[in-house]
């Protein structure tokens, strides 16, 4: 759901994690290289009160993390050592430090909260308050890791955005038929286009446009983020739910869900036309999309309504499966990724 990836959500804003291995001590007195590089790993939270880890490199299961709550949504810090998972009823923040995938706090909130996206500079975290009676967006303060402003709004977002610059913030208010711009440093709403039901946003690859899902009309709205207009809209589907740009060829795929007793869904791909070209088959609804770091892989959640959901690995150029996996947490809500060899903190025993 920010980041450039596309976290659908059902949340949204349709974003990551990774394993360290601990190196051995000096052996003598010269000086040695203590960085011990991370792989790829992804985090998917769920509706069983758990964040799973995954190794993206072997494609398996590392752990479970226990949050207490629903876990909704979950964002990287820039630095790649901490994810903040947001959980639901009554809410709640987690923080989890990376190199040791275990919580290490959390920060109670007032409302109940759902999309969660973090700074460029990794000094805040807006997290998009969701519950009926919840209609606001707080702000965290990652230093000190406590909600230093709230922004209230008419209704509840669905889904919230930064601009690639930082200095916006994108809410779309499904209730209120709107998506709000609000300053991200002075938290004022400067701007509103009109867009019916807007469910997620996502931004293009080159920061210029917004791409917003209406799943009850089955349209996706292209936005100028230079005059926060719509430019054009267009019909997808049957309920566009999630959607991403592919930065390998400027595709863009959405995930769609098809009306049926079971929850079942596909992602399309659309050209720069916005005309649908190949569709990739799930078993199941598609969840949340993420493209890797590189752009070389895509990785999608999928719920299985009565059954196991799986987390798959697409290639973005064909739109073949490489791989899946199962996932054992429930129904998958969101899903974060870190690059391998990311840097960061070495590995320790203790968080």
């Amino acid at each position: 759901m920010s980041s450039s990836n596309g976290k659908i959500w059902l949340i949204s804003s349709f974003l990551s994690f990774f394993l360290l291995i601990v190196g051995c001590g000096k052996k003598n007195p010269v000086k040695k290289d203590t960085h011990v590089p991370r792989i790829a790993k992804a985090y998917v939270t769920s509706n069983d009160h758990l964040v799973s880890v995954f190794d993206l490199e072997r494609v398996r299961r590392i752990k479970d993390i226990p949050v207490g709550r629903v876990s909704i949504g979950v964002a990287i810090t820039p630095d790649y050592n901490y994810a903040y998972v947001t959980c639901y009823g009554p809410g709640e923040v987690y923080k989890v430090k990376v190199n040791v995938d275990t919580t290490v706090g959390s920060i109670k909130m007032e409302g109940n909260p759902g999309g969660i996206v973090i700074s460029g500079d990794g000094a805040r975290a807006y997290v998009a308050n969701t519950g009926p009676d919840s209609k606001s967006i707080s702000v965290i303060n990652l230093e000190s890791d406590t909600v230093e402003s709230t922004i209230g709004l008419s209704e509840p977002p669905n889904s919230i955005v930064l601009t690639s610059d930082g200095s916006k913030i994108l809410a779309a208010l499904l209730a209120g038929n709107v998506v709000l711009v609000i300053d991200a440093q002075n938290y004022n709403i400067i701007d509103q286009i009109g867009i019916d039901e807007p469910g997620y946003i996502a931004i293009s690859c080159d920061g210029n446009y917004a791409y917003v899902t209406s799943g009850s009309s089955n349209y996706i709205s292209q936005m100028s983020l230079s005059t926060f207009t719509e430019i054009r809209s267009f019909r997808v589907g049957d309920y566009p739910m999630g959607v991403v740009e592919n930065p390998i060829n400027g595709d863009l795929l959405v995930s769609n869900g098809i009306p049926n007793d079971e929850p079942l869904g596909n992602i399309l791909v659309l050209d720069s036309s916005f005309v649908a070209q190949d569709t990739i088959a799930v078993n199941g609804l598609p969840t949340a999309m993420v493209f890797s770091h590189d752009g070389t892989n895509l990785w999608v959640t999928v719920g299985v309504s009565g059954g196991v959901s799986l987390l798959y690995l697409i290639d973005p150029e064909s739109y073949t499966t490489r791989d899946s996996l199962a996932v054992y947490c429930g129904w998958p809500m969101d899903l974060a990724i870190v690059p391998g060899e990311s840097g960061g903190e070495p590995a320790q025993p203790n968080p």
